[in-house]
């Protein structure tokens, strides 16, 4: 077979190439070999943790019965060094928080349980938003609540530590135990019924519910709300009974 002469210089340039060539080959071949250890890529940072938290917490969030019919669910992961960096994790990374008490604030843990096992405990705000009645003005402590007084916006609930009222009637005519600012959010702890027999009233007293209607006129011995309990003496015969308090200067006997 004739074999075709290749002109020196050609062949000394197609050296050259061949050898860049192989120099490139082996520089790339190096790179990809260190990405896997070394200690910058690959690595899981603060960023990524704080979207993996922001993912799987806020679905579990939307899952809680506590946050049925809310109309908006929110949660804050808390600042994270910029500097936090951890292996790679050759599955998928754990994230787990217990939500069932609906706190405010809740830790998550981060996990990697392969090849290097590694943890982070990292701190969320959760916020379930829906109507509750909130104070349109300053409440002071005895003061009366009136229909001028509440109206529904939206609000965090779980900001107020309780659970908010939302039915107008389970405010209306009842008093502030202390000062409510005004746009806070009410709860039953911070009301309470008003003083409806005071000690010395005459007091109307109902016979007991399913004995013969019997009504007697009596004197208070003490302070009484609705459906609390007070003492009431007989005017007639100075016998000292048992009542519950069911209106302004009314009770039944127990």
């Amino acid at each position: 077979m004739h074999h075709r002469a290749i002109n020196p210089s050609l062949r000394h340039r197609l050296l050259r190439t061949a050898a860049a060539l192989a120099l490139v080959l082996c520089a790339l071949s190096t790179v990809a070999g260190q990405g896997a250890t070394s200690d910058g890529a690959g690595r899981v940072d603060g960023a990524q943790i704080t979207r993996l938290v922001e993912s799987a917490l806020l679905a579990q969030l939307r899952r809680q019965p506590a946050a049925a019919g809310a109309s908006r669910v929110e949660l804050g992961v808390g600042a994270l060094d910029s500097r936090l960096a951890f292996a790679p994790c050759a599955e998928p990374i754990a994230v787990a928080a217990d939500l069932r008490r609906m706190q405010a604030r809740v830790n998550a843990r981060v996990s990697c349980a392969a090849p290097s096992p590694w943890a982070i405990q990292v701190p969320v705000e959760l916020r379930v938003f829906r109507p509750v009645l909130v104070a349109t003005r300053e409440l002071q402590r005895g003061d009366t609540v009136g229909e001028q007084d509440i109206e529904q916006r939206e609000h965090n609930v779980l900001a107020a530590g309780a659970a908010p009222l939302t039915r107008p009637a389970d405010a209306l005519g009842r008093q502030a135990r202390r000062t409510i600012p005004a746009g806070s959010a009410l709860l039953a702890s911070l009301l309470e019924q008003p003083v409806l027999v005071r000690r010395g009233d005459r007091v109307s007293v109902d016979s007991a519910p399913g004995a013969i209607s019997v009504r007697i006129s009596g004197e208070a011995m003490g302070t009484a709300r609705r459906g609390e309990r007070v003492r009431v003496r007989n005017l007639q015969s100075g016998r000292i009974i048992d009542a519950v308090v069911t209106g302004s200067g009314t009770a039944q006997a127990m």
